[in-house]
Formats: C-alpha cells, sequence, structure tokens
C-alpha cells in the first residue's frame, strides 16, 4: 500500500459514505488530522450531534450542532468544514446547499453518512456530490454504491473492513482509511 492524496481546488468537496460502523467517522478524524498538520491557516469545524466523536476532535476549531446550521455563519479564509452523519442533517435554510454550490470558495465540506439512506432521500441536499464524482464509498455492499458518486464500483468481494473501500476521484481506487 502507499498513501494516496486528494486535492482540494476551489469549490472542490467529498462524500464520504458507508453502511454502520465502517469508518466513516475515522476518515473525518485523519482528514482533520491530516489538513491541520499540512496548513495551520485552515479552519476546521465540525457539524456534528452530541454522539459523534467529531466534537472532542483536537483539530476541530468549532463545533456547530447540526440543528443550528445558521451557526456556520460567515467562514471566510480557506476552512474544511466535517459533516458527520450527514444523512440526519436537514438544510431549511440552505446554509450546507449555499457552500456546496459556491464558485471560487475557499471552504471545503467533507459529508460522511449511511449509503442506503443517502440513496433513499431523493431531495437531500447531499445529492449534491454525485455531480462532483468525488469522494469515498466504504465498505460498499455492491457495485451499485458507487451510484452515490455517479460511478459504477468494479465487482470484487465483500469489502468489510472498517475504513476499507474505494476511493472516487474519476475512477475507483481500493483504498484503506489510515488510523
Amino acid at each position: 500500500l502507499q498513501p494516496v492524496t486528494v486535492p482540494f481546488y476551489d469549490g472542490d468537496h467529498l462524500l464520504i459514505a458507508g453502511p454502520r460502523r465502517s469508518g466513516r467517522s475515522t476518515a473525518l478524524a485523519t482528514m482533520a488530522a491530516a489538513v491541520a498538520k499540512l496548513d495551520e491557516s485552515v479552519r476546521i469545524v465540525a457539524v456534528a450531534g452530541p454522539r459523534s466523536p467529531m466534537i472532542s476532535d483536537p483539530n476541530v476549531v468549532d463545533v456547530v450542532e447540526p440543528a443550528s446550521l445558521r451557526g456556520l455563519g460567515d467562514l471566510g479564509g480557506p476552512t474544511l468544514v466535517l459533516i458527520d452523519d450527514a444523512d440526519s442533517v436537514d438544510d431549511e435554510d440552505g446554509v450546507l446547499s449555499g457552500m456546496l454550490g459556491a464558485v471560487g470558495s475557499q471552504v471545503h465540506v467533507v459529508a460522511a453518512g449511511r449509503s442506503d439512506v443517502i440513496r433513499s432521500l431523493p431531495r437531500h441536499w447531499t445529492r449534491a456530490f454525485r455531480a462532483a464524482r468525488r469522494g469515498f464509498v466504504l465498505q460498499p455492499a455492491d457495485s451499485s454504491d458507487g451510484d452515490l458518486l455517479g460511478v459504477r464500483l468494479p465487482r470484487a468481494a465483500a469489502i468489510t473492513t472498517p475504513g476499507r473501500g474505494y476511493l472516487i476521484d474519476g475512477t475507483p481506487t481500493l483504498v484503506q482509511i489510515a488510523r
């Protein structure tokens, strides 16, 4: 194995999808640690409920409750917004949709949620990730899990190890998220 990088260009965002206990929150924490180490000027914000490990992550500067998305306010400057359990976060005021649609923004959103639930939400804000075709599909149930990011996954043996799945950045690449 060798490390892979996921570059963020202006307006890029990522979706991390997988079933329960697949390593979604660990992937968010790993990303927070990597970004904090790479560039101290990036503000790391988490949208997380009380059960999320992101609320006590040492790399997270601010935590916003899912019910208080207006608390994200003005995110001037380079910012990484990590959303845990994105499938249960409603965007009634369009705050997240606005971030995902902003052109030339220095704000990057990484949302992690259950693939089965995201797939069943027809008008959810996470649909914006499909067009971007970038993210991770952890422990895919079958090749159709790639549909969340607009790609077909290769047929393979069942992947049951937490943190293992596919990085989608145009094409699927088998990866293991570091802890």
